[in-house]
């Protein structure tokens, strides 16, 4: 990105997909393989925001996509029936999700009950409400 001197953006799916790939990240279920994708999120919201100081929309928009990013990591280390009790690795990257949500989190625009309730509660009691949520809603 520091080296371009234009780009456009194109609304649509245009990429490659390997079907036959067993053992490829997207393939199999949530691990901690997939922390990875939460780190990139992190860096391309920092050096968007230093490459491009000004662009509110773009910086904005990676905001947003660090945050959903988050949202879907937090769901996805929750403990739950499907899931494998937390070890030491995924309380800290748990931790770590709640810091950088807390950082980015904006009143105006990610005023949600999920956005609330992982914002203004210990993320054990926003574990419970989410199961249960996700139960009543089964």
């Amino acid at each position: 990105l520091e080296h371009v001197e234009s780009a456009c953006y194109i609304n649509a799916p245009l990429y490659m997909y390997f079907v036959d790939n067993n053992e490829s990240i997207t393939r199999n279920g949530y691990d901690s393989r997939k922390y990875i994708v939460f780190d990139v999120n992190l860096y391309l919201k920092k050096r968007t925001e230093n490459l491009f100081p000004n662009d509110n929309a773009l910086n904005e928009l990676v905001r947003k996509r660090l945050m959903e990013n988050i949202k879907y990591h937090l769901q996805n280390t929750r403990k739950s029936k499907r899931a494998k009790p937390k070890n030491q690795d995924t309380i800290k990257f748990r931790g770590r999700l709640k810091k950088e949500f807390d950082k980015n989190y904006k009143n105006a625009i990610d005023f949600s009950f999920e956005g609330l309730t992982i914002r203004y509660m210990p993320l054990f009691i926003s574990d419970i409400i989410f199961n249960l949520k996700q139960k009543l809603l089964q």
